[in-house]
Protein backbone atom coordinates (compact mmCIF):
# COMPACT_ATOMS: atom_id res chain seq x y z
CA UNK A 1 0.00 0.00 0.00
CA UNK A 2 1.39 3.34 -0.66
CA UNK A 3 1.09 5.83 2.11
CA UNK A 4 0.96 9.45 1.18
CA UNK A 5 1.89 12.17 3.75
CA UNK A 6 0.58 15.84 2.97
CA UNK A 7 2.60 17.96 1.08
CA UNK A 8 3.39 21.79 2.48
CA UNK A 9 1.20 23.04 0.13
CA UNK A 10 -1.43 21.34 1.17
CA UNK A 11 -0.88 22.53 4.60
CA UNK A 12 -0.71 25.88 4.08
CA UNK A 13 -4.36 25.81 1.61
CA UNK A 14 -5.82 23.77 4.41
CA UNK A 15 -4.38 26.11 7.02
CA UNK A 16 -5.82 29.42 4.97
CA UNK A 17 -9.27 27.62 4.67
CA UNK A 18 -9.18 26.95 8.35
CA UNK A 19 -8.36 30.73 9.14
CA UNK A 20 -10.98 32.04 6.62
CA UNK A 21 -13.35 29.85 8.62
CA UNK A 22 -12.47 31.10 12.08
CA UNK A 23 -12.43 34.55 10.60
CA UNK A 24 -15.93 34.24 9.31
CA UNK A 25 -17.69 32.68 12.39
CA UNK A 26 -15.50 34.86 15.12
CA UNK A 27 -17.12 37.84 12.58
CA UNK A 28 -20.64 36.33 13.12
CA UNK A 29 -20.31 35.78 16.63
CA UNK A 30 -19.71 40.00 17.13
CA UNK A 31 -22.11 40.88 14.90
CA UNK A 32 -24.11 39.01 17.18
CA UNK A 33 -23.14 40.58 20.32
CA UNK A 34 -23.29 43.90 18.77
CA UNK A 35 -27.02 43.62 17.76
CA UNK A 36 -27.57 42.32 20.85
CA UNK A 37 -26.05 44.89 22.72
CA UNK A 38 -27.82 47.35 20.19
CA UNK A 39 -31.16 45.83 21.36
CA UNK A 40 -30.66 46.03 24.97
CA UNK A 41 -29.98 50.13 24.36
CA UNK A 42 -33.57 49.81 22.05
CA UNK A 43 -35.20 48.62 24.82
CA UNK A 44 -33.81 51.07 27.50
CA UNK A 45 -34.83 53.88 24.76
CA UNK A 46 -38.13 52.74 24.97
CA UNK A 47 -38.63 52.20 28.44
CA UNK A 48 -37.25 55.86 29.04
CA UNK A 49 -39.51 57.12 26.49
CA UNK A 50 -42.68 55.91 28.57
CA UNK A 51 -41.06 57.11 31.39
CA UNK A 52 -40.05 60.55 30.45
CA UNK A 53 -43.75 61.35 28.84
CA UNK A 54 -45.49 59.71 31.66
CA UNK A 55 -43.94 62.21 34.03
CA UNK A 56 -44.30 65.25 32.13
CA UNK A 57 -47.69 64.09 31.04
CA UNK A 58 -48.81 64.11 34.28
CA UNK A 59 -47.89 67.63 34.76
CA UNK A 60 -48.92 69.29 31.77
CA UNK A 61 -53.04 67.60 32.39
CA UNK A 62 -53.13 67.95 35.82
CA UNK A 63 -56.43 70.38 36.86
CA UNK A 64 -54.31 71.52 40.43
CA UNK A 65 -51.86 72.79 40.19
CA UNK A 66 -53.00 73.53 36.23
CA UNK A 67 -50.37 75.11 33.44
CA UNK A 68 -50.79 78.70 33.48
CA UNK A 69 -47.75 79.81 31.20
CA UNK A 70 -44.99 78.21 28.55
CA UNK A 71 -41.84 79.94 27.77
CA UNK A 72 -38.71 78.70 25.12
CA UNK A 73 -35.54 79.65 25.64
CA UNK A 74 -35.90 79.79 29.48
CA UNK A 75 -32.51 79.88 30.17
CA UNK A 76 -31.77 83.10 27.47
CA UNK A 77 -33.08 85.06 30.13
CA UNK A 78 -30.37 84.33 32.50
CA UNK A 79 -27.94 84.51 29.71
CA UNK A 80 -26.87 80.91 29.81
CA UNK A 81 -27.42 81.11 26.05
CA UNK A 82 -28.84 77.37 25.38
CA UNK A 83 -32.57 76.99 22.87
CA UNK A 84 -33.49 73.70 24.83
CA UNK A 85 -34.85 75.04 27.97
CA UNK A 86 -38.43 75.49 28.21
CA UNK A 87 -39.91 76.90 31.27
CA UNK A 88 -43.47 75.57 32.57
CA UNK A 89 -45.63 77.68 35.26
CA UNK A 90 -48.08 76.14 37.11
CA UNK A 91 -50.50 77.72 39.13
CA UNK A 92 -51.56 75.99 42.76
CA UNK A 93 -55.79 77.08 43.73
CA UNK A 94 -55.32 75.99 46.77
CA UNK A 95 -53.15 77.97 47.93
CA UNK A 96 -52.76 80.35 44.64
CA UNK A 97 -48.90 79.71 44.57
CA UNK A 98 -46.88 79.24 41.71
CA UNK A 99 -44.05 76.85 40.72
CA UNK A 100 -41.36 76.01 37.97
CA UNK A 101 -40.48 73.54 36.25
CA UNK A 102 -37.93 72.84 33.29
CA UNK A 103 -37.86 70.88 30.40
CA UNK A 104 -34.01 70.77 29.53
CA UNK A 105 -32.70 69.07 26.18
CA UNK A 106 -29.58 67.77 25.13
CA UNK A 107 -28.32 65.67 22.45
CA UNK A 108 -28.09 62.60 24.43
CA UNK A 109 -30.35 63.40 27.75
CA UNK A 110 -33.49 64.89 28.57
CA UNK A 111 -33.81 66.75 32.32
CA UNK A 112 -37.03 67.81 34.16
CA UNK A 113 -38.73 69.50 37.03
CA UNK A 114 -38.23 72.02 39.53
CA UNK A 115 -34.32 73.67 39.75
CA UNK A 116 -33.61 71.72 42.87
CA UNK A 117 -34.82 68.07 41.66
CA UNK A 118 -34.93 67.30 37.90
CA UNK A 119 -35.33 64.08 36.92
CA UNK A 120 -32.84 63.21 34.06
CA UNK A 121 -33.29 60.76 31.38
CA UNK A 122 -30.23 59.32 29.41
CA UNK A 123 -30.44 58.09 25.15
CA UNK A 124 -28.77 55.17 24.35
CA UNK A 125 -29.21 54.72 20.81
CA UNK A 126 -29.09 57.93 18.80
CA UNK A 127 -29.32 61.43 19.53
CA UNK A 128 -32.12 63.80 19.87
CA UNK A 129 -32.21 66.08 17.11
CA UNK A 130 -32.34 69.68 19.06
CA UNK A 131 -31.95 72.22 16.20
CA UNK A 132 -35.09 70.75 14.79
CA UNK A 133 -37.38 70.55 17.87
CA UNK A 134 -40.88 71.56 16.97
CA UNK A 135 -43.81 73.49 18.53
CA UNK A 136 -47.12 73.71 17.69
CA UNK A 137 -49.31 76.23 20.11
CA UNK A 138 -53.35 76.92 19.56
CA UNK A 139 -56.06 79.18 21.31
CA UNK A 140 -59.31 78.45 20.79
CA UNK A 141 -60.68 82.19 20.63
CA UNK A 142 -64.36 81.01 20.23
CA UNK A 143 -66.19 78.53 22.74
CA UNK A 144 -66.13 75.28 21.39
CA UNK A 145 -68.98 73.21 20.53
CA UNK A 146 -66.87 70.61 23.44
CA UNK A 147 -67.57 73.97 26.09
CA UNK A 148 -71.23 75.04 25.14
CA UNK A 149 -72.32 76.39 28.73
CA UNK A 150 -68.58 78.36 29.18
CA UNK A 151 -69.89 82.13 29.77
CA UNK A 152 -65.91 82.87 30.32
CA UNK A 153 -63.30 83.09 27.65
CA UNK A 154 -60.78 82.15 30.44
CA UNK A 155 -62.33 78.59 30.35
CA UNK A 156 -60.87 78.29 26.27
CA UNK A 157 -58.52 75.85 26.31
CA UNK A 158 -55.14 75.89 25.11
CA UNK A 159 -53.18 73.71 23.28
CA UNK A 160 -49.39 72.62 23.34
CA UNK A 161 -47.75 70.07 21.49
CA UNK A 162 -43.46 69.35 21.67
CA UNK A 163 -41.63 67.37 18.92
CA UNK A 164 -38.62 66.06 19.67
CA UNK A 165 -37.26 63.95 16.63
CA UNK A 166 -34.36 61.22 17.48
CA UNK A 167 -31.75 61.24 14.49
CA UNK A 168 -29.19 58.72 14.08
CA UNK A 169 -30.66 55.29 14.22
CA UNK A 170 -31.33 52.75 11.46
CA UNK A 171 -34.96 52.80 9.23
CA UNK A 172 -36.59 50.57 10.88
CA UNK A 173 -36.93 52.45 14.16
CA UNK A 174 -37.13 56.32 12.52
CA UNK A 175 -40.05 58.43 14.50
CA UNK A 176 -40.27 55.51 16.99
CA UNK A 177 -38.37 57.22 19.96
CA UNK A 178 -39.48 60.43 19.25
CA UNK A 179 -40.52 62.41 21.67
CA UNK A 180 -44.52 63.74 21.50
CA UNK A 181 -45.60 66.28 24.39
CA UNK A 182 -49.10 67.27 24.74
CA UNK A 183 -50.59 70.15 26.78
CA UNK A 184 -54.43 70.45 26.96
CA UNK A 185 -55.72 73.01 29.44
CA UNK A 186 -59.10 72.72 29.92
CA UNK A 187 -59.35 74.64 33.48
CA UNK A 188 -58.31 77.99 31.21
CA UNK A 189 -56.01 79.44 28.44
CA UNK A 190 -51.86 79.36 29.44
CA UNK A 191 -49.88 82.00 28.10
CA UNK A 192 -46.92 81.11 25.30
CA UNK A 193 -43.70 83.41 24.98
CA UNK A 194 -40.38 83.00 23.13
CA UNK A 195 -37.70 85.21 24.86
CA UNK A 196 -34.20 86.41 23.63
CA UNK A 197 -32.13 88.12 25.99
CA UNK A 198 -34.28 89.80 28.45
CA UNK A 199 -37.20 90.24 26.05
CA UNK A 200 -39.66 87.99 25.89
CA UNK A 201 -42.74 87.98 23.34
CA UNK A 202 -45.82 86.52 23.78
CA UNK A 203 -47.14 84.03 20.94
CA UNK A 204 -50.35 83.58 19.59
CA UNK A 205 -51.83 80.69 17.94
Amino acid sequence: MNKKGMTLMEVLVSLVLISIVMIFIVNLLSDLKNEGILSNKRNEDSLTRASLINVIEADLINTNPYLVSFIKNCDQVSNKNTKTCYQFVFQNTQNNSTQSKYLYINSNFIAYGPTNSMEKWELNYGIYDVDNISISFLVWSIKSVLFPFSNSSSNVPSVLAIHIPVIGVDASAKNKFDIELTALSSVGQFGYKICNGNACTEQEN
